[in-house]
């Protein structure tokens, strides 16, 4: 099973893949990613999933 943890390294690579997917968004002159599709490898794609899910993951824990 995968670490819960999200390491910085990862946090960074999840923000970066945000970030392209939002300059995409302002050249498109819309107002946030939703609906924007980049494509990633799907190696990527799974990596940047599973970050993902960690970080709500954590989220949903601090909440509590």
């Amino acid at each position: 099973m995968a670490s819960k943890l999200v390491t910085e390294a990862e946090l960074q690579e999840y923000e970066e893949a945000i970030g392209a997917a939002q300059s995409v968004a302002d050249a498109s002159g819309l107002p946030d990613v939703d609906g924007i599709c980049i494509r990633f490898s799907s190696e990527k794609t799974n990596r940047l999933l599973d970050i993902e899910k960690r970080l709500n993951h954590r989220a949903s824990e601090e909440g509590r």
